[in-house]
């Protein structure tokens, strides 16, 4: 398993290996987060230097264009906007989630959005997530969970991030897998690299 950061040193990477995590994946090193996403231009552009794309979600209407453009993870703001009448503002609907499940997208929750929330903040972003857990399994759309910590006080050890996803509505494995996604999306971003697609069904191998 391997964590998400925005700071890495030291002390956070031995902590993080007490806590279950085999490395830490450092925003602007191992990935990038597009805050301010235009069109598909930025994702292609960030490609040719990261293995790991993620952007940053906001409105509906701009996270099904975000997924209809492949990132590899669009990480949904939780704790903006006001929930609708029937539903809840969660970043996500069922186009959304039937995209990003067809062009391999990972839906991605940042913890350390709920630990740095109030407890008013805390209860919209927890319901927010139970309800995005439902429709991702409906639609068998990926998350991805990661703690995003800037400090060694905002990580977490896995199997308590796991029991808390559990309680929210996650299954063991669906727990369990969405701290492995991001492992997987970077294995298979580099092992891209080596080929190059000419069209259907032709490819060259470099």
């Amino acid at each position: 398993m391997i964590d998400i950061v925005k700071n890495k040193n030291k002390e956070m990477q031995d902590y993080a290996k007490e806590l279950g995590f085999q490395d830490l994946y450092l925003l602007g090193k191992d990935a990038v987060l597009i805050e301010n996403f235009k069109d598909k231009k930025d994702i292609l552009k960030a490609r040719k230097k990261y293995d790991f794309v993620i952007v940053f979600g906001k409105g509906i209407k701009e996270n099904r264009q975000i997924v209809e453009s492949f990132p590899d993870v669009i990480l949904l703001q939780l704790n903006s906007g006001k929930d609708f009448m029937k539903e809840r503002n969660s970043g996500l609907d069922h186009i959304i989630c039937k995209i990003a499940s067809e062009n391999n997208v990972a839906i991605g929750i940042d913890l350390s959005e709920i630990l740095n929330s109030n407890e008013k903040e805390k209860q919209v972003i927890i319901g927010r997530i139970m309800q995005n857990i439902k429709l991702c399994r409906k639609y068998k759309t990926k998350i991805l969970l990661a703690s995003f910590a800037s400090d060694v006080f905002e990580l977490r050890a896995s199997q308590d991030i796991q029991a808390f996803v559990q309680c929210l509505g996650m299954t063991p494995l669906e727990s369990k897998n969405s701290l492995l996604i991001a492992e997987k999306i970077m294995g298979k971003n580099k092992d891209k690299k080596h080929v190059s697609y000419v069209s259907e069904g032709i490819r060259i191998v470099e």
